[in-house]
């Protein structure tokens, strides 16, 4: 199972938030965040974060088919069972 969620965590030392809007539209709303960062590692740790939640939506919503698909409409051959190796047994 996957975890669809995305946590931002910050020490309020090194980050702070500048300003907060949102706009709302018919299929939702858009909230943005501006922060005023001073420490390198910080600002480091919320772009990996953000940049790994952008791509959690793309991987989630590519299509799973429950069947493979076949490459070609032409029935699949099997292959014959091995032959059986005979041992007689005896040590040479």
């Amino acid at each position: 199972m996957s975890d669809n969620s995305t946590f931002l965590h910050w020490n309020h030392d090194n980050a702070t938030v500048k300003s907060v809007s949102t706009v709302s539209r018919a299929n939702g709303t858009t909230l943005k965040i501006e922060l005023h960062v001073t420490d390198g590692f910080t600002l480091a740790m919320l772009m990996q974060a953000l940049s790994e939640s952008r791509e959690q939506p793309k991987k989630a919503s590519t299509p799973k088919s429950s069947s493979p698909k076949r490459l070609s409409a032409e029935p699949l051959l099997g292959l014959p069972a091995p032959c059986l190796q005979i041992t007689d047994g005896g040590g040479s």
